[in-house]
């Protein structure tokens, strides 16, 4: 096609030929684009098994619903969706009492700066106060923050309206602001505000 990006080529040639029989044609696709996939997955998990298994589940089901893909978009993007999907799907099947953030003593203790020695303080810290909220609020605010998408392709992802992402985006942060000022987050963050 005229216009088309190669790598989008390869992806509807190899489409093609896995849905007339050819197995080997989605282990390019899975090649090409399983990189991509885990890094996504690593938004709702930290766990690297978890990670492994999720970005697993991602193909197999594009695997099963390749013939639904439409190719009105890249291949990524539809492969990013299912990832949305697989890992809310993974949030919401854990037991209520695993999405609760525990706090023992030792995550008690204020966060060191982020540095040699702890580079991902941030980031992590940003992860366990996500696991707090409601999965719904967690997964728009990982799609904004982390993924960095805009609402558009928010609610396309979400299969909503511009306006019922706007109004979601809207929920989601002011649950989080009203986490961020719960003394057991302020007392965790000092390095950041002082």
């Amino acid at each position: 096609m005229v216009g088309m990006p190669e790598s989008d080529e390869q992806d509807l040639e190899d489409i093609t030929r896995v849905l007339a029989g050819e197995t080997d044609a989605f282990a390019r696709l899975l090649e090409r684009h399983g990189e991509a996939m885990a890094r996504q997955m690593r938004n709702f998990s930290r766990d690297p098994a978890v990670i492994d298994e999720l970005t697993h589940d991602v193909f197999v089901e594009a695997y099963l619903s390749l013939a639904n893909y439409r190719k009105d978009a890249p291949f990524r993007h539809w492969l990013a969706r299912i990832a949305t999907i697989t890992g809310y799907r993974y949030w919401k099947s854990r037991e209520r009492r695993e999405r609760q953030f525990a706090f023992d003593e030792e995550r008690d203790q204020p966060l060191e700066k982020p540095g040699p020695g702890n580079p991902d303080a941030a980031g992590e810290l940003l992860f366990a106060m996500f696991g707090e909220l409601p999965d719904s609020d967690r997964l728009i605010l990982t799609l904004m923050y982390i993924d960095k998408i805009d609402q558009k392709e928010i609610a396309r992802r979400l299969d909503c309206s511009k306006t019922a992402a706007a109004v979601r985006i809207y929920r989601a942060k002011q649950r989080l602001k009203k986490l961020g000022r719960d003394d057991r987050w302020r007392q965790r963050v000092q390095w950041m505000i002082s």
